[in-house]
């Protein structure tokens, strides 16, 4: 009907995207000999929201998926948003006592799970419910009735530095992030993504199935990171781009069929930074350079390296279409972002809600960041991180990249810790090749490219740097 208000959420723009080609594979899980087609996840998901309805949940109410095969998450995911609830990821790999938790936190109505959970679950009025239960749909209950602000997904922030905090997005937040990127990379239905992130973060689902089902493309997905079976997926020529993190490319450039990433058109790298020296040895080795780009649970996509154009190594980009940021200093200080695919506030949090806000309602990212004269965003650091040594702001990012242009050095972490006389006092952890090079020499490498302030006042050496499930260094742990 002319003139009719279209409600564009994440559901309806998929279905339309499919709409035309039913027999199209969405997903495709090579480990598995598994796929899906669209026709397939439309039917399977609406018996899945049906299930969820039999069981008690309705619009509104919170399902916490506990799944780790893409193909049964997406489903599961899909359902839940067609019923018009709340779809809560639980993060791969937790424990009962994780999932009871995160559970006491979000309240959720039904934990799906595909495997067996602790009985005690009962007490805390929990239902949980496998996958392969037998329910009955209910076939009366209105679906796809969801509009565009109603909250469709919540994720937890990864708790770096803090207890992490669930972040409600709506179906218009979801929808802008994924077109934002849709529009920036050129992601069409031609498209095939190889994706073996975790689909419990903004990552995984929010980018890459997300983007996926309003691009009308597929996913060839892994429940894992398997760097042989990536490699032969990518030989196979069947997929034409990669999102990884930066340790997926680290294990990558270690394995002598890494050079069959030239066929792709598309290496993205984010979640956690991207090393020059990491950026120098893709490009030698694939030909092309990788793409790096920056966004948060709580905003979706920020700002993205061009797909056409110069790609700067240690650079996060430019704002992505749709997005507004600036720093709170002019030229540098806290990125601070505003647009449709940034959240409202946290799940029943007011007092971190209102410190997260500018009195103009710009969101505080907590992200300390430059922009050079082309615009192009330079990410330094958490606000958190931050070290102050003897009233001198000292960013531990830039220390980072350069300990980790020195030979013999494969990973780097700076860390402020407590002194007397300077207030903090800079601490270099590191992982080494073979033979590590002693504190003064580090110390002399560091103090010919960087200010005296910034040269590391120790030196520690680990094995490996402490990250969690999206690669970030878990900086908490090495203190002390």
């Amino acid at each position: 009907m002319r003139g009719e208000l279209v409600v564009e959420t994440l559901v309806s723009v998929w279905q339309e995207m499919y709409r035309q080609s039913p027999s199209k594979v969405v997903i495709d899980e090579p480990h598995h000999s598994r796929r899906l087609t669209a026709e397939d996840l439309f039917v399977r998901s609406e018996l899945s929201a049906r299930r969820l309805a039999a069981l008690g949940c309705g619009a509104g109410d919170r399902v916490s998926i506990d799944v780790a095969e893409p193909i049964d998450f997406l489903i599961a995911h899909l359902g839940v948003l067609r019923l018009g609830a709340i779809s809560v990821p639980v993060p791969k790999g937790s424990s009962d006592g994780e999932i009871r938790d995160l559970a006491r936190n979000c309240s959720p109505k039904v934990v799906l799970s595909d495997h067996s959970l602790s009985a005690s679950w009962s007490e805390d009025g929990v239902m949980v419910v496998n996958l392969d239960t037998d329910v009955r749909p209910d076939d009366e209950v209105s679906i796809d009735d969801a509009d565009a602000d109603s909250v469709a997904l919540m994720l937890y922030t990864s708790g770096t530095t803090g207890k992490p905090k669930g972040v409600p997005l709506s179906h218009r937040n979801l929808l802008a992030t994924a077109r934002s990127v849709l529009a920036a990379w050129e992601w069409s239905r031609e498209d095939s993504l190889l994706l073996a992130l975790p689909l419990h973060h903004m990552h995984g689902l929010g980018i890459g199935i997300h983007g996926t089902l309003c691009a009308g493309a597929t996913a060839v997905a892994f429940e894992r990171f398997d760097v042989d079976a990536i490699i032969k997926e990518v030989r196979n020529q069947r997929v034409t781009m990669f999102f990884g993190v930066p340790t997926m490319y680290a294990k990558l450039l270690g394995h002598e069929g890494f050079e069959a990433f030239a066929n792709l058109r598309l290496m993205v790298s984010g979640s956690a930074p991207l090393s020059a020296e990491s950026f120098r040895r893709i490009t030698e080795v694939t030909g092309q350079e990788p793409l790096e780009r920056y966004g948060m649970s709580e905003t979706g996509m920020i700002t993205s390296n061009p797909y056409r154009g110069r790609r700067i190594p240690g650079s996060v980009g430019k704002a992505l279409p749709g997005v507004a940021i600036r720093l709170s200093g002019g030229d540098e200080g806290e990125v601070l972002v505003r647009g449709e695919a940034v959240f409202g506030g946290y799940w029943r949090q007011e007092q971190a809600t209102r410190e997260a806000f500018t009195s103009d309602q710009w969101f505080r990212t907590g992200d300390l960041g430059t922009l050079d004269q082309d615009g192009y965003l330079m990410i330094n650091g958490r606000a958190k991180e931050l070290i102050i040594k003897g009233g001198q702001n000292v960013f531990p990012r830039e220390i980072e990249g350069c300990l980790e242009e020195m030979a013999g050095i494969v990973e780097a972490a700076v860390i402020g810790e407590p002194d007397e006389y300077w207030g903090e006092r800079i601490v270099a952890v590191l992982v080494a090749a073979s033979a590590p090079p002693d504190q003064e020499t580090v110390r002399q490498f560091v103090a010919e490219r960087l200010s005296r302030v910034k040269v590391p006042d120790e030196v520690r050496y680990i094995e490996e740097l402490p990250r969690n499930r999206m690669g970030k260094i878990q900086r908490e742990l090495l203190r002390g």
